[in-house]
């Protein structure tokens, strides 16, 4: 691992902010951590670039765009200029995948099993990265749900990186320490293997 983050800025960089995160209100740690998934998920994906397009082969999707670009300028009579320029846009990163398929495929193509919380704690990061708190901190329970959406996103970014610089093993999983630690109902194992 220390090989690697010294070979490469940009992971150093992401367990530097998962650092720092972890000193920060469980708002802030929950941004802090989503900006770190996005950001080993752009590592993988930009190494394993074919295996995250719907169209593999570059030739073959360039084709299918200048086809829908040809289809396009024949129904420019009856588009605005300005939907025309949107869907050209579009035509140009249609062979991309969603956000959240690009979230996704890094677990896959590391082995890493997720479960129905982890999947939607990944998919609750948008609203952190854009400002949005979808719980209100005044209340207990739904502050405790917070913790567990930023525990949960840290286990998953942490479980790439780990995976990425060749760990497989035990891990930590934060959200059943906190539950412990809260005295709350345990619902997955303390420590996991990756």
């Amino acid at each position: 691992m220390c090989n690697t983050i010294n070979e490469n800025n940009e992971l150093s960089r992401i367990l530097f902010l998962i650092v720092e995160g972890h000193s920060l209100s469980t708002e802030l740690q929950a941004a802090v951590y989503s900006i770190a998934l996005e950001a080993i998920t752009n590592i993988i994906s930009e190494e394993n670039e074919t295996k995250f397009l719907p169209i593999p082969d570059k030739k073959v999707a360039k084709k299918i765009i200048e086809e829908f670009k040809e289809l396009l300028i024949k129904h420019s009579k009856e588009i605005s200029e300005d939907g025309l320029e949107t869907i050209n846009r579009k035509l140009s990163v249609i062979n991309s995948q969603t956000n959240k398929q690009k979230l996704l495929k890094p677990f896959e193509l590391l082995s890493i099993t997720l479960n129905e919380k982890e999947i939607e704690a990944i998919n609750k990061r948008n609203d952190f990265l854009h400002g949005r708190l979808p719980l209100s901190l005044g209340n207990e329970d739904d502050k405790f749900i917070l913790q567990q959406i930023s525990f949960t996103i840290l286990y998953c970014v942490t479980s790439l990186i780990l995976k990425y610089v060749g760990y497989s093993g035990y891990v930590m999983y934060y959200p059943t320490l906190n539950e412990f630690t809260k005295k709350k109902n345990i619902s997955d194992y303390l420590i996991k293997n990756i």
